[in-house]
């Protein structure tokens, strides 16, 4: 997606994924078939998704562990 934008693009995703979401410009929220508000990313909203991509990370590390018969006893890397 990112290289789209970058091209100058116009990129049109519909995603339930606040990370995808989060990468765009602007949101189009749609509620009972039609555009209920188009919401503006803000800078606040860019800064907290560098951190949901650190905690997307950690948690398909997690992911990626229990698939392979690993067994979870801690935590780790939660300085987010």
């Amino acid at each position: 997606m990112r290289l789209l934008i970058s091209e100058d693009k116009i990129v049109l995703m519909a995603t339930h994924d606040p990370i995808l979401a989060l990468m765009g410009d602007r949101r189009i929220v749609i509620k009972n078939g039609g555009i209920f508000k188009v919401i503006e990313t803000t800078e606040e909203e860019r800064k907290i998704l560098t951190t949901l991509e650190e905690m997307d990370k950690m948690f398909l590390a997690y992911r990626t562990k229990l698939r392979s018969g690993e067994i979870i006893e801690k935590i780790e890397n939660v300085n987010l």
